[in-house]
């Protein structure tokens, strides 16, 4: 099956921002990766951000029901090893299935994703400083 890969398409959900921050998120690494699979993606963005726990499987079938991923078949997953879905992004701007928030609550959502992650930095930065004035005291 060939690939509905539109770039026009993706930079338009981008810039108005037509999916909320985790649907975003998924349908990003499927764009970039993609076609691929539920625990592929998932492996991908646990990489990608820390403490990365969200229902990756219930953002696969929101976007397939707004009409922006399609099932191209079945295949052994990478990461499972079963035979499982693969999803690819379409050339499809998403429907009106959800509702989009209001921008101010993608903002406050923004804020506090921000915020936590900012965080965890600041805890890493204080781990890591500790770590060099240890290893230069000795």
């Amino acid at each position: 099956m060939q690939r509905e890969t539109s770039i026009a398409v993706y930079r338009q959900i981008e810039a108005e921002g037509l999916l909320s921050r985790m649907r975003w998120l998924v349908y990003r690494t499927v764009f970039r990766h993609g076609p691929m699979t539920v625990s592929e993606c998932f492996e991908l963005l646990e990489k990608q951000i820390p403490n990365f726990n969200w229902n990756t499987r219930t953002r696969f079938t929101e976007l397939k029901d707004m009409g922006v991923l399609t099932e191209t078949g079945t295949r052994e997953c990478n990461v499972t090893g079963r035979v499982v879905l693969e999803y690819d992004v379409t050339s499809h701007l998403p429907s009106d299935f959800v509702k989009p928030k209001s921008k101010l609550k993608r903002l406050e959502e923004e804020v506090a994703f921000l915020t936590a992650e900012n965080k965890l930095l600041n805890v890493r930065l204080k781990f890591l400083r500790d770590l060099l004035n240890r290893k230069k005291a000795s």
